[in-house]
């Protein structure tokens, strides 16, 4: 929801959307001896990326990707996703197939598994054309 919100407002207003709310603030006290009141990124975790995420969708998944980065919390859940592991020339649990008489072809994941039975099928599957 808190996603979805900012978003919608901002396809339905002409340029500006104002988000107001009488329990928080969005920069803290300006000096120490006033009352102390919750920002709203204390209140609200995560607004800020909603708001950007709403604005700009493609710049909040590259901060969201940084900060996973910075953090070591990305994984790569595809077997050699980055074709590191090479045996025999080709990078292992890849297949690849080339017609000679075009200049394209694909590369296929062909661990055992889920993708396999969806290869099976006849369902198209991680092609990279």
């Amino acid at each position: 929801m808190v996603l979805a919100s900012p978003a919608h407002a901002l396809k339905a207003a002409d340029e500006y959307v104002w988000v107001y709310g009488e329990q928080a603030r969005w920069w803290p006290p300006p000096r120490a001896e006033t009352k102390a009141t919750r920002t709203w990124p204390e209140v609200l975790p995560g607004i800020e990326f909603a708001l950007l995420n709403a604005k700009d969708p493609v710049e909040a998944a590259r901060r969201n990707l940084t900060d996973l980065q910075t953090r070591g919390g990305i994984t790569n859940l595809l077997a050699n996703g980055d074709f590191a592991a090479v045996k025999d020339g080709q990078p292992e649990s890849w297949s690849h197939w080339q017609d000679e008489k075009e200049s394209h072809g694909w590369y296929r994941y062909s661990e055992p598994g889920p993708v396999s039975r969806l290869k099976e099928t006849g369902a198209p599957f991680l092609d990279l054309v």
